[in-house]
């Protein structure tokens, strides 16, 4: 977990990322997870991020996050998991994310309780590739 104002991830690679029933018997996962206004995640890899049990899984999800970028990021799973989520942006206003790539997930790009737009990204096997937002264009 990154948190704070203007945090800047990038060029990270999260490989393999699951849990153990130490959290419970369903517990969400997270890739990487950020906080804060203004951040940006940049040029990550996140891949094969599973949930435990029923719970979620999470390849990048950034909360309070107003003004926030993401960018340029590869978000992908060999085998698809219910209730995976590519990139998750929750409680955050005017968020962009923008060439990303998102592969064999359930959920692509979900705007929850946010507003911002997405553009320019490419979903494949994606179950549903856009949730909210407003489509800037150019997404497949």
């Amino acid at each position: 977990m990154v948190e704070g104002r203007g945090n800047l991830v990038r060029n990270n690679q999260v490989v393999d990322t699951t849990g153990t029933t130490v959290n419970g018997a369903n517990s969400d996962i997270f890739g990487l997870q950020v906080a804060g206004p203004g951040s940006r995640v940049i040029n990550n890899d996140s891949t094969e991020t599973v949930g435990v049990g029923t719970g979620s899984a999470y390849g990048i999800q950034l909360s309070s996050a107003d003004g926030a970028v993401v960018e340029n990021n590869r978000v992908r799973n060999s085998t698809l998991a219910v209730g995976s989520t590519a990139i998750s942006l929750s409680s955050g206003d005017d968020l962009l994310v923008v060439g990303n790539r998102m592969a064999t997930m359930d959920n692509g790009v979900v705007f929850a309780a946010s507003t911002g737009k997405y553009r320019d990204n490419i979903t494949s096997g994606v179950t549903y590739p856009y949730s909210g937002g407003t489509d800037a264009g150019n997404n497949q």
